[in-house]
């Protein structure tokens, strides 16, 4: 798979890829891997106002294909998507936690050519991106 840098970033690429277009199956559903997770037992009704780690570890290594990013023209962050309350179930979107930090990543994807970022970005992230001709809406 591929490397990215800022997990925010990948973490729009697998809600597209995973969540949007079926493409990487399985689907994470968050219940299941807590059914199945042998070393500690997770408690998603307690543990689930916070990052739960294994879960957020599991999307950190996830193989991230890189013909599949060809295909990807936009990305958005839109509200609470389906990939963050898998990590972070009972997350209400009121904080920077899935924030993207660099556009580095955008490098990765060839035919990107738009992006909706939660809150307001700093004026240097959108130079970054605006500097790969990539349009922040």
């Amino acid at each position: 798979g591929v490397a990215f840098v800022d997990l925010p970033f990948k973490l729009m690429v697998l809600q597209e890829l995973m969540y949007r277009q079926s493409v990487l199956t399985p689907k994470l559903d968050v219940y299941e891997l807590a059914k199945r997770h042998r070393a500690r037992e997770i408690h998603i009704d307690k543990e689930g106002y916070a990052l739960i780690p294994e879960v957020r570890a599991f999307f950190e290594r996830y193989p991230v294909p890189a013909p599949l990013l060809n295909g990807i023209v936009s990305l958005g962050q839109e509200g609470v998507e389906e990939i963050y309350l898998q990590i972070f179930p009972f997350w209400e979107g009121e904080d920077d936690t899935f924030d993207v930090r660099s556009a580095e990543d955008a490098a990765l994807l060839p035919n990107l050519e738009k992006v909706r970022l939660f809150g307001a970005p700093s004026a240097e992230l959108l130079a970054q991106f605006r500097a790969r001709g990539i349009k922040v809406v």
